[in-house]
């Protein structure tokens, strides 16, 4: 999954630019040039890309999982017995 969201986050990126420039004018030769609605498209696409290739590459592991599990089952335990008193 890691390797699908880098594609489409670079395919998604280097599109949201082709996009945005046409929109803004700077490339020209299209019926897209100069039209507001494909600089807004090509704005957000460049966004949402960005954000899939800042989201974190590595998943988490079986080990960092247990411990996050281990750890919201003792504060569970504490509110309990806060609770109890």
């Amino acid at each position: 999954m890691t390797i699908a969201r880098r594609i489409l986050g670079v395919v998604l990126f280097f599109t949201g630019v082709v996009w945005l420039g046409q929109g803004l004018g700077w490339i020209t030769g299209s019926f897209m040039t100069g039209s507001t609605f494909w600089a807004v498209t090509g704005g957000v696409c460049v966004v949402v890309a960005l954000g899939l290739l800042g989201w974190p590459w590595r998943q988490p592991r079986d080990g960092d999982l247990s411990l996050a599990r281990e750890r919201a089952a003792r504060l569970v335990n504490r509110v309990a017995r806060v609770l109890e008193r």
